[in-house]
């Protein structure tokens, strides 16, 4: 899969953008690395809080909260995330 971005890509973002919701699936979002080193990372939202995510050999599949989707096959199921309310889980695609 190619990356959206490429190194010699100019981001705009505002800071407020999401001041009064959280980012949905599939927005861009920046972030501050978690190791300390002060740099930012661009994200893609896989899954908002309330819901869940399976992690597939392909990719990120989202399960909002109350949905009823087939669990995908044990062969492709990598991982299954919570995602608790107020936050997000993202991937870099």
């Amino acid at each position: 899969m190619e990356p959206e971005l490429a190194p010699a890509d100019r981001v705009w973002f505002d800071p407020m953008a999401y001041r009064h919701r959280l980012p949905r699936a599939g927005e861009l979002v920046i972030l501050e690395d978690p190791d300390g080193s002060g740099r930012r990372l661009i994200k893609v939202v896989a899954a908002s809080g309330g819901s869940r995510a399976w992690v597939v050999r392909e990719g990120v599949i989202e399960v909002p909260k109350g949905a009823t989707l087939d669990r995908p096959h044990p062969d492709e199921l990598l991982d299954e995330v919570a995602v608790p309310p107020g936050q997000v889980f993202v991937t870099s695609r």
